[in-house]
């Protein structure tokens, strides 16, 4: 058994493994040392080396010893949603000569194979991906030459109003943590703040703020929790003014409970937001905020109700809502609980589900049975906010009446996705200059509509359709349009910035500008928009000339 996978997935390989084979002896080969207490192996063979597995990377000595052990079966687990392909497994496992190979993936075993069915199976797909390649590669250099005429001949603009836009805010499973805040016995009050190491998140004024307090002679402990790029500068700043003995680094956290749960108030000193999530969690947790005016904050705080509210980037507002507090602690219990009223009337999971359950009955007419959605996202669904928001809306389904059906690319084909998504990709932009977002783009649509098209075609026909970004709409409206399926959009963040960043291009760059234009004519053409602050709601509303 090869240690090529996340933990998750090398368990359920083996806990299948042992399960299907009795008296099954296992040997272990891997780079990370297996972390349980008792090692069902019989031989454990620990290798030195980073990145993805491959025949290089296992020493020749160790190589020969395996193939000796003349293996009945070799267990290779990979992911699905991983960016490499299995071929390299398979070569490993060319040298050692098994009788038979069995792959565990995300999704399962698939059927015992020999090395020779694997080889003409994976000729097979070569073949046929090949031949996909050509009407992709038409179609990406279709885009990119639109993408030109965007920049260059720029496009039409119109006023044409928006449909309504539609506000649904985050949400959190946390719950509360404690039912009264009190002060710590010792009299150091601790202040938490839970946010990013970034210079947009404001924690410059935060330590700035520090800096008055003790000339004041307060008692304080102020907890960063995050990490990110500005935390090297943040250390520096507080050992050059004398502040390490009351800031606390903590690093990104996991789980943030046990740290909502020993703080007395928390900050959040950002320079602007949208809809920060910490915040949610905060007021879930009936814990006292101080936060700033920008974005769609001050739609959620009510300035000295259940929170306080003070100006971006100014230490001294900020300092003297904190004394405030520290010296009140009855009015801190009480702006926790009126927090924690306003989370549950509505940013709670529940209050969540029911705007989503309001939106899905005005587009669908399905009065004698359950609404079938299906939420779309174009990432291989890891990590991350968006993630999280989706888990929270498949959550909701069980106990309101629709039920929920995540679509992502991690559905496709391994070799498919590493074949478009990285080689195409790559060879791509090497022959058109900044062309690399494009051909992404391009194929992640083209995954996306094969994957709608095997839905659509199927007895599940779904009767509304959610997607959580541009691309996505892109990719699936001319389907929706087709089999008559109402399609919903939303915005989660801003496309057009996030790739000008992950690309470094600038605003005046024609990568920027497309797909800028192709945001705001997701916006123009949708007939159902959801965003998920006020701010974001505003800002689209306000917009009079966007590109069509």
């Amino acid at each position: 058994m090869f240690r090529t996978a996340p933990k998750p997935i090398c368990q359920a390989a083996l806990d299948y493994l042992k399960k299907h084979y009795m008296d099954v002896e296992i040997d272990y080969i891997g780079n990370v040392d297996w972390d349980r207490g008792e090692k069902p192996f019989r031989n454990y063979y620990l290798l030195e080396y980073t990145g993805f597995l491959d025949k290089k990377k296992i020493p020749g000595q160790l190589l020969e010893e395996l193939r000796d052990n003349k293996y009945d079966l070799i267990l290779l687990p990979y992911s699905l949603y991983g960016s490499t392909t299995y071929k390299n497994l398979l070569r490993i496992a060319d040298q050692i000569k098994p009788l038979h190979i069995l792959q565990y993936h995300d999704h399962g075993p698939e059927k015992l194979k020999t090395i020779t069915e694997l080889r003409i199976r994976l000729w097979i797909q070569s073949v046929i991906f090949i031949l996909a390649v050509i009407p992709v590669f038409l179609i990406t250099l279709i885009n990119y030459i639109r993408a030109l005429l965007v920049k260059y001949y720029n496009a039409n603009r119109t006023s044409r109003p928006l449909d309504s836009v539609q506000v649904i805010g985050g949400t959190t499973r946390l719950q509360k943590v404690r039912e009264i805040v009190q002060p710590n016995d010792n009299g150091v009050v601790k202040i938490g703040c839970i946010a990013r190491l970034d210079p947009i998140k404001g924690h410059r004024y935060l330590l700035e703020a520090a800096q008055l307090l003790i000339q004041d002679q307060r008692q304080f402990e102020i907890l960063l929790i995050g990490g990110g790029p500005e935390a090297d500068s943040l250390k520096s700043f507080c050992e050059q003014k004398a502040l390490t003995s009351f800031v606390r680094f903590l690093g990104f956290q996991a789980d943030i409970r046990p740290y909502l749960e020993l703080c007395d108030m928390f900050v959040l000193p950002s320079l602007n937001e949208a809809m920060p999530i910490s915040l949610i969690e905060i007021m879930a947790a009936e814990k006292p905020l101080i936060a700033t005016k920008t974005g769609s904050i001050p739609y959620i705080i009510e300035d000295g109700v259940n929170g306080l509210l003070v100006s971006p980037a100014s230490s001294v507002e900020l300092a003297a809502a904190l004394k405030r507090l520290m010296d009140n602690p009855d009015e801190r219990a009480q702006l926790g609980m009126n927090a924690y009223r306003y989370y549950r009337e509505n940013l709670s999971p529940n209050a969540f589900c029911k705007k989503h359950m309001e939106i899905y009955e005005t587009v669908v007419d399905a009065p004698n049975r359950p609404i079938r959605t299906i939420v779309t996202t174009i990432f291989d669904m890891t990590i991350g906010g968006l993630q999280s928001y989706i888990e929270l809306l498949q959550t909701c389904s069980s106990h309101t009446g629709f039920q929920v059906q995540v679509m992502s690319l991690g559905m496709v084909n391994l070799n498919l996705r590493v074949m478009l998504l990285i080689h195409f990709h790559k060879i791509f932009a090497a022959i058109f200059p900044k062309s690399g977002e494009i051909a992404a783009f391009t194929c992640r649509q083209m995954l996306l509509r094969y994957l709608m098209l095997k839905i659509l075609r199927s007895d599940q026909k779904p009767d509304v359709v959610h997607v959580h970004d541009v691309m996505g709409y892109h990719a699936l409206a001319p389907l929706c349009r087709w089999f008559s399926v109402p399609l919903i959009l939303t915005k989660h963040g801003d496309l057009a910035k996030e790739v000008a960043a992950y690309e470094k291009v600038d605003k005046n760059s024609f990568v920027f500008q497309y797909f800028d234009y192709l945001e705001h004519k997701a916006y123009r053409e949708a007939k159902h928009l959801v965003v998920v602050d006020q701010e974001s709601k505003i800002r689209i509303e306000r917009s009079e000339n966007f590109k069509s």
